[in-house]
């Protein structure tokens, strides 16, 4: 989040919020610093914090899934993107940088 503070959008469809105090959340937040962000959103909202907010629950039981890589609980850290590093060489990726420049 941008200085520390919830973001909010200024005049996006603001007529549908007049009476609403909204907060926007960047999805890069959320995944990169869960823990600090669900924090600030909580303490902007004034809900108690309790780490059950970094649990992923499902009908009151602990819940994981596949990422394709690992069996994960909780908040998948894990970049988003796959650069597929594994598969190109140390030359191959230098190649990949040369023919990607200006």
């Amino acid at each position: 989040m941008n200085a520390g503070k919830i973001s909010s959008y200024p005049d996006i469809e603001k007529k549908r919020y007049d009476k609403c105090k909204r907060c926007v959340v960047r999805f890069e937040d959320i995944k990169c610093n869960p823990r600090e962000t669900l924090q600030k959103l909580c303490d902007e909202w004034g809900i108690t914090w309790l780490e059950t907010l970094m649990e992923t629950m499902r009908h009151g039981k602990k819940y994981g899934y596949d990422n394709g890589q690992k069996q994960i609980y909780d908040f998948d850290l894990t970049p988003v993107y796959n650069t597929y590093e594994e598969y190109f060489s140390e030359f191959d990726r230098f190649r990949i940088m040369l023919i990607s420049t200006p």
